[in-house]
């Protein structure tokens, strides 16, 4: 929510909007004990929430980077105590 009201204000609408619209019914519908009315509408929020935000968050991962980082470089140090 923090990051999509950052770029959009009120997009998701307010913390508590947002959270009562989405993040409460999404986790209730993936607890080990969700009834199945739970997961439907857990399956129905994310799938809500994921077209929302298709237009502006882009998912990608690490491999984008990757050509343009320098390699990485791990230093270890022995200290004595």
């Amino acid at each position: 929510w923090c990051m999509v009201d950052f770029v959009r204000p009120n997009f998701l609408g307010t913390k508590t909007e947002f959270s009562n619209m989405f993040e409460r019914p999404i986790m209730n519908g993936q607890c080990m004990d969700s009834t199945a009315s739970d997961k439907k509408i857990m399956r129905h929020r994310s799938y809500v929430l994921h077209n929302l935000l298709e237009g502006f968050v882009q998912r990608r991962g690490h491999t984008v980077l990757q050509l343009s980082l320098p390699p990485k470089i791990e230093h270890v140090f022995l200290v004595r105590l």
